[in-house]
């Protein structure tokens, strides 16, 4: 192959990220357009980043820029012989799709004018018909780009299986996490997956192949199979024990996605339109394309080739780790304080009588909630602050940064984990009411911070702590009534 000039757009994100490297690996001159010259200096590229702004071969040029601004659009086509269009906006309304539309408009334009020779474009699998912001957006994409006169190529793939793809990333934290995974009818729907690495070695070949008009392509694994075979077929293949699936009539994309957001590392507003997606079948339908380009050396990958392949870079089984620990603290906690507390004996019952006291039975049921609460969303936290964000290619790049943040907050834990425990000890079995008091609304500030920390990682978990920290505040005002009250009549 003559040396050409390559330009990747959404090079910062996870599949472009991916391609600018491989093209480079391969010899072509390789221009990307990002919106921060920071970002790209963290990316696994960064070694290649030609600061001179020459375009050499193996080399990346760097232009910092908007896909909205028609002069920045002119910079990056200068002299490139194909683009590869990797913009996508993740949504769940018409201003996504507005925003995706203008984009691919004003990017055809801009092709038009450079006298760009080829596009190649990355759309999704859909059927027809089908009704999702999502995949209607992709193929309006697709339309657009082919009027600028060039050449486009469009790959529609399904499911990506990769490290950094945020729909097998929503999957697998599914399959980890949950003992019982209770899904949605649609996950019965069948879809057609692609590896990795497939999917780099087909966008890549889009580049040279000789087609003789633009088209669209739809690319995958030979294997066709349905969600819940594919979760199935994880835990099998990482030995994650024996799940029961069961299905639901949940069909509401924003509830699912709610569920999501809580208890993986994938943003809720990320997950909607990935969850609509997955309402209906999203199979290969021809296989024309793997026709024209060949094979990889040695064959697609298998689902098995592909998870594989993730396992130098996930831990399927640090879900279960953290559980453990975590869970055995909090329940460490629960049983020193449980052994202090004494609210039936005739000490406590002897305490002044005040209006914010609570009946006996409450004690133990709340506490109960509380510290299950406690423990599960301590752990999900704990458990993203050491997971990648699926959609940051960059995050490989500040592990030192990420385990300071989990050091943070295991610090943090212990410690309120600790005023837990000492609380009762004070209270019931020192009897030093004042000291209790003090030491009641240490942890009520600890439980604030505990919930900040939480909600700063993902905010409908810290909601969902929130209790914690208003009981711990309730039981400082209590604690404070109850010894201002004591030492009132000891003065009497």
């Amino acid at each position: 192959m003559e040396n050409k000039t390559a330009l990747v757009t959404g090079a910062t994100g996870y599949v472009g990220s991916l391609l600018v490297r491989r093209l480079a690996d391969t010899q072509w001159a390789v221009k990307v357009l990002v919106r921060s010259k920071d970002k790209a200096k963290l990316m696994p590229w960064a070694d290649l980043i030609n600061d001179s702004q020459e375009c050499e071969s193996g080399r990346v040029v760097v232009i910092e820029g908007d896909a909205l601004n028609q002069f920045d659009l002119d910079r990056a086509l200068e002299g490139v012989d194909v683009a590869w269009y990797l913009l996508h906006s993740m949504g769940n309304d018409r201003a996504f799709v507005e925003e995706e539309r203008l984009m691919a408009q004003m990017f055809a334009q801009a092709v038009k004018r450079a006298l760009t020779e080829r596009i190649v474009y990355l759309g999704a699998l859909a059927p027809h018909g089908e009704k999702s912001l999502h995949l209607e957006s992709r193929r309006q994409v697709g339309r657009i780009l082919e009027s600028s006169g060039a050449l486009t190529i469009g790959l529609s793939a399904g499911l990506v299986v990769g490290d950094r793809s945020a729909s097998f990333a929503m999957l697998r934290h599914l399959a980890e996490r949950l003992p019982l995974i209770v899904a949605p009818r649609w996950m019965h729907n069948r879809i057609t997956p692609i590896s990795e690495k497939d999917l780099l070695y087909l966008l890549e070949s889009a580049g040279t192949v000789e087609v003789e008009e633009s088209r669209l392509f739809d690319i995958g694994s030979a294997e066709e199979i349905s969600y819940v075979e594919m979760l199935t077929r994880y835990v099998t293949h990482f030995h994650l024990g024996r799940k029961r699936i069961w299905t639901a009539p949940i069909g509401n994309a924003r509830v699912a996605s709610w569920v999501i957001g809580l208890l993986t590392p994938v943003d809720r507003h990320l997950a909607e339109p990935l969850v609509e997606s997955m309402v209906h079948d999203t199979v290969v339908a021809e296989w024309d394309f793997s026709t024209v380009v060949g094979e990889p050396l040695g064959g697609l990958d298998d689902l098995d080739e592909a998870f594989a392949a993730t396992a130098l870079s996930i831990s399927p089984h640090r879900w279960r780790k953290i559980i453990f620990a975590v869970s055995a603290s909090v329940a460490a906690t629960a049983t020193m304080a449980s052994a202090f507390m004494r609210v039936n004996s005739p000490w406590y019952q002897r305490l002044p009588k005040t209006s914010l006291k609570p009946p006996r039975w409450v004690f133990p049921i709340v506490w109960t909630v509380l510290y299950a609460d406690l423990a599960l969303t301590g752990a999900l936290t704990l458990a993203d602050i050491g997971e990648a964000d699926p959609s940051d290619m960059s995050s490989a790049s500040v592990t030192a940064e990420m385990t300071a943040e989990e050091k943070r907050f295991i610090a943090a834990g212990v410690a309120n984990l600790a005023l837990n425990a000492a609380w009762p000890l004070l209270f019931f079995k020192l009897r030093h009411l004042p000291a209790a008091a003090i030491e009641c609304a240490l942890l009520a500030t600890s439980s604030i911070d505990l919930v900040r920390r939480v909600g700063k990682i993902n905010a409908g978990r810290g909601v969902v702590l929130s209790p914690y920290a208003l009981w711990t505040t309730y039981a400082t005002l209590l604690t404070t009534r109850i010894a201002a009250k004591a030492r009132h009549n000891d003065c009497g």
